[in-house]
């Protein structure tokens, strides 16, 4: 499967949002020690980053983190579409 990578982007923010979490993209283009300009995962109910407290996620490592919660929410349908999307070729992707 072939996705842009906005429609991934936006693929990403949907399951986060059925798992009541938030994707959240550095802006900042810049790299630094402390910011790779890249995803983080975020619970906004108790303000935690959850994962990649350094902008340090990938579309692919955000898919993965996302299935991951979702077997353990026991949705096993979202769990196989980020599994798909984490395998995806992404266009347009700098890495």
């Amino acid at each position: 499967m072939r996705l842009s990578e906005r429609a991934a982007e936006a693929r990403i923010r949907r399951a986060a949002k059925r798992l009541n979490l938030q994707i959240e993209k550095s802006r900042w283009r810049l790299g630094s020690v402390d910011n790779y300009c890249w995803f983080r995962i975020v619970d906004p109910y108790r303000n935690a980053v959850e994962a990649g407290a350094r902008f340090d996620l990938d579309i692919a490592d955000t898919a993965n983190w996302l299935a991951d919660a979702a077997k353990d929410a026991n949705l096993p349908a979202l769990a196989a579409s980020l599994q798909e999307l984490a395998k995806a070729k992404i266009e347009g992707r700098a890495a």
